[in-house]
């Protein structure tokens, strides 16, 4: 995410990121920047993985933002845990969630 960066002093040792951003309109701009990239570029991925499926435009857009949003969920309650999320562990769920948009969309030219 070029050009977002949280600061630990800024935020103090008790605020979330999400937190501050609500009266810190830069680095909401900075966050909301980064959740847009975030979700186009997962957009993207989907539509190449599914490129032999039967998905709308609009069901692929809601898809790429529930897919960003359970990862960026992940990752910030991750914060909370002991030891830093593991990459294996966001694969595993967006494996698992892109199966499930595989098995919920028929091929191209059978819907």
């Amino acid at each position: 995410m070029k050009g977002l960066r949280i600061e630990p002093w800024r935020l103090g040792a008790d605020r979330w990121p999400h937190v501050a951003a609500r009266t810190d309109t830069e680095l909401a701009s900075e966050i909301a920047k980064a959740s847009v990239q975030g979700t186009e570029a997962i957009r993207a991925l989907l539509r190449d993985v599914l490129a032999d499926k039967d998905v709308s435009e609009e069901a692929l857009r809601r898809e790429a933002l529930l897919l960003f949003t359970l990862i960026e969920g992940f990752s910030l309650s991750s914060s909370t845990l002991p030891a830093p999320l593991g990459e294996s562990d966001v694969r595993a769920v967006a494996a698992m969630t892109v199966q499930r948009m595989r098995d919920a969309y028929p091929p191209i030219g059978t819907g």
